[in-house]
């Protein structure tokens, strides 16, 4: 087996900054990533592109800098001359739903209102946006379809399962929604039915997230080979 294709990291790293901003400052952690690569690249526009990312975030409107890191990215693209493909366009997809959220997420604009919300929601508490666990799903999903994208293929059980996640990046939120699913079924099991149906309900954002990209992963198959 080949070595697998070593993704860019710039654009790749500045639309997970987006994906994350509603859980900022983690987003800090891949726009400092992506200030470091520029560094070394010598990509100064990006290098404050970046930083000025994390400065509007800072400011505590993380949507405006939110939109900003996708303009840089954006931009990064128009001066390669370079079209997004791969794991890219998934998280182009999952950068625009990210905006929404945490522009429909009001309280969400760092990660204390971001855990806050959650376990408000986890609770069952009324008047809490469905899109915070979507966003949860989403998060998760979008780092590992990022990590697993890069993986280099070795020898052994460990190049197998690696090849494995590379080709289908479904299967993270999959097994994310079988977890999930057998916890909901434990938590019943004791009576906790009202976090049982939580458990159930984030199960199934992971389903749906697995579903569609294992769908992306077979169309672009179909594509290379024909």
């Amino acid at each position: 087996m080949g070595e697998a294709r070593e993704i860019d990291t710039v654009p790749t790293y500045l639309l997970l900054t987006s994906v994350l901003a509603p859980m900022f400052p983690v987003s800090v952690i891949t726009a400092s990533y992506v200030a470091y690569v520029s560094w070394r690249r010598r990509d100064y526009a990006f290098l404050v592109g970046s930083i000025a990312c994390v400065v509007l975030a800072a400011l505590r409107n993380v949507f405006v800098g939110a939109v900003a890191t996708v303009s840089v990215a954006a931009l990064y693209y128009i001066v390669n001359r370079r079209l997004p493909k791969g794991v890219e366009v998934v998280l182009w997809v999952a950068t625009g739903l990210s905006l929404a959220s945490t522009y429909f997420m009001m309280n969400a604009w760092g990660l204390p209102e971001y855990v806050a919300g959650f376990r408000a929601w986890w609770s069952g508490s009324a008047g809490q946006s469905s899109l915070i666990p979507a966003h949860f799903v989403l998060a998760f999903t979008s780092l590992s379809v990022a990590y697993t994208s890069g993986l280099r293929v070795r020898g052994g059980k460990l190049g197998t399962l690696a090849n494995y996640l590379r080709e289908n990046p479904g299967a993270v939120p999959v097994i994310a929604f079988m977890v999930l699913l057998m916890m909901a079924a434990g938590w019943l099991a004791l009576g906790l039915e009202g976090t049982a149906n939580k458990a159930a309900e984030l199960a199934y954002y992971f389903l749906v997230a697995g579903v569609a990209l294992q769908l992306y992963a077979t169309l672009k198959e179909g594509e290379a080979e024909d």
